[in-house]
């Protein structure tokens, strides 16, 4: 029974002068009688080696200092934040507490488990988005798992906006992105230093500086909420505009920013509707 945890419910003071405990395993089983002189008070418990990673995900509970609660932070400060558990300790109050540790191997505290997702691995628990990015840089590798197991590189995608659809804060420090292309196949994950995300499904704004003229009739949009701004006329398929930006959207098409010869932005049209011209 040595470094058990249990419960007294009643103390004895013996006529031999021993203080005697009655004791109570966690399960409300009576185990018996003992030298209260060989018992220590411990409601957290023994610390138990856990050796696995956790992600912060409630903004709602304190880190304590001690088990008398002194509280050392809130996990409002390490919200979706992922941590290394090295102990854990089953408290008598019925909660568990992690002992976690930073990347560095600074102690950060103990924290009530609820407060926490469990991880498979150092990458941390998933955390879901949904937003949309696009792929800046051609020097990144895309893993088709946290082994690091190459499934693409960023070269191969370099311009494309996709999907993310989860990501997760790594315990190296580093985020990865979870991405999906319009056909909703999985492309891989990406360290966030290889994507800009944008605000909607057009992506990022990459530079174009381009002369067009236009050559359809199409709709120049005035946002990616598709409100219209303009329709081309005949009389504008005569002139010579700069596409400044290009938007490579989601949905397959990529928009292009228009701005006349004074500088005025006219919209947004799909390049389809364009020829380039010297």
């Amino acid at each position: 029974m040595l470094r058990n945890l249990y419960k007294v419910t009643g103390t004895y003071r013996h006529f031999n002068g021993v203080v005697y405990d009655s004791v109570y395993d966690l399960n409300g089983k009576w185990i018996g009688y003992i030298d209260s002189a060989k018992l220590s008070v411990e409601n957290q418990g023994p610390a138990i080696s856990d050796e696995r990673y956790t992600t912060v995900t409630s903004a709602n509970y304190s880190i304590w200092q001690n088990f008398s609660w002194k509280m050392r932070a809130s996990s409002s400060s390490y919200l979706h934040q992922t941590l290394k558990i090295k102990y854990r300790y089953e408290h008598l109050n019925g909660s568990v507490y992690f002992s976690l540790y930073d990347n560095q191997d600074n102690w950060v505290g103990y924290i009530n488990a609820n407060a926490t997702k469990v991880a498979d691995n150092a990458a941390g628990a998933v955390l879901f988005s949904g937003q949309y990015g696009t792929v800046t840089s051609k020097n990144y590798s895309i893993w088709q798992n946290f082994s690091w197991k190459e499934k693409n590189k960023s070269a191969n995608v370099y311009g494309q906006t996709l999907q993310v659809k989860r990501y997760y804060n790594h315990f190296n420090g580093s985020t990865y992105y979870s991405l999906y292309d319009n056909r909703g196949t999985w492309q891989g994950y990406i360290n966030s230093g290889g994507m800009k995300m944008a605000d909607n499904a057009a992506g990022s704004a990459q530079s174009y500086h381009k002369k067009i003229k236009f050559t359809q009739n199409f709709p120049l949009w005035q946002n990616f909420n598709w409100k219209k701004k303009s329709t081309v006329t005949d009389a504008m398929k005569q002139e010579t505009y700069e596409a400044r930006y290009v938007y490579r959207h989601f949905n397959g098409s990529n928009y292009l920013s228009i701005y006349d010869n004074k500088g005025i932005w006219q919209g947004y049209i799909n390049e389809s509707a364009t020829r380039q011209v010297n």
